[in-house]
């Protein structure tokens, strides 16, 4: 029974509570939530995917799936041997694949039964013969898998706009954690599944379809914690894995039966026996544009604002990068020279009425080129410049805006405008060398423009 209603003790029919007025206009309250949630939702995919082809995520599947092929026996070595003290069986492995597929394979490349035979002798070849391999092949195989991490690690943290570096020993930390605590947990669930799974529900729907799909949302979820060199909340971390592991389970399913009833007679004539290279590609590509797309949902969850108010929008050489530009600059030095001493990401969003995501591509961009110098406490980014205004070179400022045909003047009032107005109307007229050695002080002060 709802906290709505109740029974009548006398006819024990169920009867409302409280006033009809009141329970209808809170009935329209929930409503509104409701819808209210739905559009977030809806605008929080529509941003993500928006971000997702910003960030040029393709692209960093594409490459990575190549880097990964180096890196997957290095890898399932390691789960080999650590499977082995657990007792699991070849088998289960590496070894014949079933109707049943209950083995390792299976999980990462669903290609169906023939397929997923194929791939497992071939990787219990590798896992067989390691230790006929050279020092020098060791070497090899374990700068493959560090580079797999690197590779990764330098896709998300562009994803989460961040560039700071981490110290010698948290890189090691991180880096040993994901290429031996991750596999661990992968053999310890499959352990676990493969002992007691069959116990815990006699259909096996727990060991076929929830432990696997927890499983996947732990490891997303883990990656999304460790990897960005920035702090993630467990929320971000949370949903964005929840989003992009049921996604993952989801493609895996239809993945496999395609390549099952369709594409593997397809590309068997198209390729040969070879066949099941260019599945296993297709399929780490698909896996890894999944996982960015956890990784942008992530970041838009803990910057919430830029989807809830609608603010997302591409900051590029094309929409007044040279305004905000110089308006960043100019409230940088105001409050240096105020002696407040630094200005927060927060108040440069505000003042600019941009995004925290399109305001920290116009600061990143700055602190590269050492304008500004950026200060990370928890969460919280400051800025403070780098070099006096007088020394700060307005021929390299200008250096940042390579479009210069797409410059448009501002419509918004603001003090920086007269300043703005001036740069654009010389670009125009071809007058660029004028701004050499010009300081970015004489410029605002109006000299010799």
């Amino acid at each position: 029974m709802s906290n709505y209603m109740t029974v009548d003790k006398k006819t024990s029919k169920p009867i409302m509570k409280g006033n009809p007025d009141k329970l209808w206009i809170h009935g329209k309250v929930l409503l509104v939530d409701l819808k209210r949630w739905v559009i977030n939702v809806w605008y929080l995919f529509i941003t993500a995917f928006r971000k997702f082809y910003d960030d040029e995520c393709f692209g960093k599947a594409s490459s990575i799936s190549y880097i990964t092929i180096l890196s997957v026996v290095p890898v399932l070595i390691l789960i080999y041997s650590i499977g082995s003290s657990l007792e699991l069986t070849k088998d289960f492995f590496l070894g014949t694949v079933n109707d049943k597929n209950d083995n390792i394979i299976h999980y990462f490349f669903p290609a169906g039964g023939k397929q997923e035979k194929i791939i497992a002798e071939y990787l219990k070849d590798f896992t067989e013969n390691v230790a006929t391999v050279s020092i020098f092949g060791i070497i090899l195989l374990l700068v493959a898998a560090v580079d797999i991490v690197l590779t990764l690690e330098g896709s998300i943290n562009s994803i989460w706009r961040v560039k700071k570096g981490r110290g010698i020993l948290q890189n090691f930390l991180i880096y040993w954690t994901m290429l031996t605590i991750g596999p661990l947990f992968l053999v310890i669930s499959f352990y676990v599944t493969s002992k007691f799974g069959s116990e815990i529900l006699a259909d096996r729907v727990f060991s076929k379809f929830f432990f696997p799909l927890l499983v996947t949302w732990t490891g997303f979820f883990l990656a999304y914690q460790l990897i960005p060199r920035t702090k993630v909340t467990f929320k971000a971390a949370s949903i964005g894995a929840l989003i992009a592991g049921t996604l993952w389970e989801i493609a895996k399913f239809g993945y496999g039966f395609y390549i099952k009833e369709v594409g593997s007679q397809t590309l068997g004539l198209l390729y040969g026996p070879l066949y099941f290279i260019p599945i296993s590609i297709a399929w780490i590509y698909l896996s890894f544009a999944l996982f960015f797309l956890g990784a942008e949902v992530s970041y838009l969850i803990q910057f919430s604002e830029i989807y809830k108010k609608r603010q997302y929008k591409k900051i590029d050489h094309q929409n007044f990068l040279l305004y905000y530009l110089l308006n960043s600059l100019y409230h940088i030095y105001q409050a240096y020279e105020n002696g407040k001493g630094s200005i927060t990401l927060r108040e440069l969003s505000k003042i600019n009425n941009l995004s925290r995501l399109d305001m920290e591509q116009i600061t990143l961009s700055l602190v590269n080129k050492k304008f500004i110098r950026m200060v990370q406490v928890d969460s919280i980014k400051e800025y403070f410049p780098f070099k006096p205004m007088d020394k700060t070179e307005m021929i390299e400022l200008l250096d940042l805006v390579t479009d210069r045909k797409q410059l448009l003047l501002s419509e918004k009032d603001i003090r920086v405008k007269e300043m703005f107005e001036r740069v654009v109307k010389k670009l125009e007229e071809g007058h660029q060398k004028e701004f050499a050695n010009l300081s970015y002080k004489d410029l605002l002060e109006g000299q010799r423009v």
